[in-house]
């Protein structure tokens, strides 16, 4: 979500507003989707959920093999994702 939320800013914005409850009139628009990512974030983190690879037990050292099977991105998500671009999202996620 950090990788992308600023080429979907409005799409990321109606997300921290109708579901985290981000009150949008303290904050202009990105800082709002990003208050809202960091939410759904924390979210994860009460329920329980891994949100970091070393949170989940991954070894940093077989992220190459993980993003060696996108070696030609992911197209079918709304926002179309380049090998360089998961690189960054696992790298991001350390």
């Amino acid at each position: 979500m950090k990788h992308i939320y600023k080429q979907h800013i409005d799409r990321f914005y109606k997300f921290a507003v109708n579901v985290f409850g981000v009150e949008p009139t303290v904050m202009d628009r990105e800082q709002t989707a990003y208050e809202g990512i960091i939410r759904f974030e924390n979210f994860l983190k009460r329920i329980g959920l891994p949100t970091r690879l070393s949170e989940a037990k991954i070894n940093p050292s077989v992220v190459p093999h993980i993003t060696k099977g996108f070696a030609n991105g992911v197209g079918w998500t709304f926002h179309p994702l380049k090998k360089e671009d998961i690189d960054q999202i696992f790298s991001l996620a350390k």
